[in-house]
Formats: structure tokens, C-alpha cells, sequence
């Protein structure tokens, strides 16, 4: 989900400094957890996930058409 920051905060995973104004991407759990510190952050808009099955991932990938090998042309030194 995008969340926007209200104040200033580090991450305490990353460490990274986050500044207000900022829209910063976090999992709904992680979002929650920076809540419960402060209020820090407001949701700005949820991305919907689809979530697959193992079978429909692997009937996906193995229905991929093979990428072509591409060479680079070389000079070889004589």
C-alpha cells in the first residue's frame, strides 16, 4: 500500500531515514506496526494484489515462450 509521511521517522528494518511529505510503499502489516509507534504515516491508496495459486504460477511459466540467445558480434585479435 502507499502510505504518506506525516513526520519525520527512521526504519527500524532498513534504517533509511524517511522525511515528511514523502509516499513510501509498505506491506498493510508493516503500515500497522508504524502506526502503533506514532502516527507517522496516513494511507494514501491500497494496491490490490492478486494473489495466485502454485498451479496457476507454474502453468504461467511454463507456458512462457522460450527467450531467444542473442550474441554479440566480437573482433577477435590476430
Amino acid at each position: 500500500m502507499k502510505a504518506k509521511v506525516l513526520k519525520d521517522f527512521n526504519d527500524k528494518y532498513t534504517g533509511r531515514r524517511y522525511k515528511a511529505g514523502e509516499t513510501i510503499s509498505v506491506s498493510k502489516e508493516r503500515f500497522d506496526e508504524i502506526l502503533t509507534v506514532d502516527n507517522l504515516v496516513e494511507a494514501v491508496a491500497e494496491e490490490v494484489v492478486e494473489e495466485k495459486t502454485m498451479p496457476e504460477v507454474m502453468s504461467e511459466t511454463l507456458n512462457e515462450k522460450p527467450k531467444k540467445a542473442t550474441r554479440k558480434a566480437t573482433k577477435s585479435a590476430k
